[in-house]
């Protein structure tokens, strides 16, 4: 009996197979991105705007025609005490303006992020290779658009403030602006929210330092450094490389057929750009060193002596 139970399943599922077979997945949804215009959220940059040009009035009202005495932190040389000095520095009403700015923007992207990264919003679009890459995720378009109206803005004044005007700045400043642009497409948002959201917690306290540096508020400045370094450290230096090698991972696996991808031109160049990005942690990491080192280490007899 048992053996003509068996003969009838092995049968029935042989003709199964013959006239039925599962339904093939669904295709990914076509990748129509908006036109580059339409991705900037104008009314979001005019805000910025305003509120640069707002500060700039109130603190020019405070501060008057006074300039920029100090060195800021990845500025464009070492010698911007100097020329300060010798009122080459830009307004101080300019720097403080942009730097009221940065903390806002800083504060925001890292609540958003922050919040998504830990409350199940990046989990929930993390399950799968697809998903990681291409899933929608609300916080993250928010942090978006925001973000492409701030780099814009930011790429502007980093050229225009000559104390941030270097090649590390404007690149870095331009690369988030690409990628946010690129990004308003459901386009590794869940990355996103790692990169653009937690890591942004260690920007409150550097802006923060700039800000006190510029307001003449020196321990409030070292209150930030201190603050800054071991943020990031722990974020950009430790927990960086390691969502790196994950985005790494699986974009080798999306661009090897893993999945249907929408641009290879667009994966490799965040690749590259999650190159310079990350060369650029470990370049201010190095920097932390340096200034670590600096402080622990034993004063000198001129030292002493003064």
């Amino acid at each position: 009996m048992s053996l003509y139970y068996t003969t009838l399943s092995l049968s029935l599922s042989l003709l199964m197979g013959f006239f039925w077979s599962p339904p093939a997945p669904a295709p990914p949804p076509p990748f129509d991105p908006p036109p580059m215009l339409d991705r900037v959220p104008w009314d979001i940059l005019a805000a910025i705007v305003t509120a640069h040009a707002t500060l700039f009035v109130l603190f020019c009202l405070i501060f008057g025609n006074r300039r920029n005495t100090g060195a800021v932190m990845g500025g464009s040389d070492s010698d911007n005490v100097k020329q300060s000095a010798t009122d080459k520095g830009s307004l101080l009403a300019t720097v403080l303006a942009y730097n009221v700015l940065a903390v806002c923007y800083s504060c925001y992207c890292s609540v958003v992020g922050t919040a998504a990264w830990f409350d199940g919003s990046a989990e929930a679009i993390g399950g799968s290779l697809y998903e990681r890459l291409y899933a929608h995720s609300d916080a993250y378009a928010k942090m978006a658009s925001v973000t492409i109206a701030y780099e814009i803005y930011n790429t502007a004044a980093v050229l225009c403030v000559h104390e941030y005007c270097n090649a590390p700045l404007i690149g870095h400043h331009s690369t988030c602006l690409v990628l946010g642009l690129m990004s308003m497409h459901p386009f590794c948002h869940y990355y996103g929210i790692f990169f653009f959201g937690l890591t942004a917690l260690s920007s409150v306290p550097l802006a923060l330092i700039e800000l006190f540096q510029c307001a003449g508020m020196p321990g409030a400045q070292e209150a930030c450094r201190v603050l800054f370094c071991v943020v990031f450290l722990v974020f950009r230096t430790f927990y960086w490389p390691l969502e790196s090698y994950k985005y790494w991972r699986d974009a080798l696996a999306a661009l090897g057929g893993a999945v249907p991808v929408h641009s290879h031109a667009a994966h490799l160049f965040l690749l590259l750009s999650n190159v310079g990005l990350t060369g650029l942690q470990f370049f201010w990491t190095s920097l932390i060193a340096k200034g670590i080192a600096e402080k622990l280490a034993p004063p000198t007899k001129g030292a002493k002596a003064a």
